[in-house]
């Protein structure tokens, strides 16, 4: 996900919220996240209250970009579960885009499979 720079200067929480206060976005984690199906666990602070309330929620990746730019409160990425299970489970992503650096990709693709052994 991104080159060098970006991946020494950002990081994957920031890119988050990138995405979900700036909508056209074209954030390649954001997808990965959803297609893994992670649950994130964030910190929210209703900051409009005389009385500053912190609480911890978990959410999914969809849900959390699903807040929107104009979710009020103030929100802190702490952890992302994945809650593959590699015994059962198989995940791939693939991206598609005109060169190998410093470009958006044309397609991106995120797959989460779950495959019954028993037969």
């Amino acid at each position: 996900v991104a080159n060098h720079q970006v991946r020494n200067a950002g990081s994957w929480a920031g890119n988050l919220d990138t995405a979900r206060t700036h909508p056209d976005f074209p954030s390649d984690v954001l997808l990965l996240l959803i297609g893994s199906e992670a649950e994130l666990e964030v910190l929210e602070c209703d900051s409009k209250s005389e009385q500053k309330q912190l609480r911890t929620t978990r959410m999914s990746a969809l849900d959390y970009f699903n807040l929107g730019p104009d979710y009020s409160k103030g929100l802190i990425i702490v952890s992302a579960k994945f809650p593959l299970d590699e015994a059962t489970g198989f995940f791939d992503s693939h991206k598609i885009m005109g060169r190998h650096v410093n470009t958006h990709a044309y397609v991106n693709m995120a797959n989460c499979l779950s495959v019954d052994k028993s037969g």
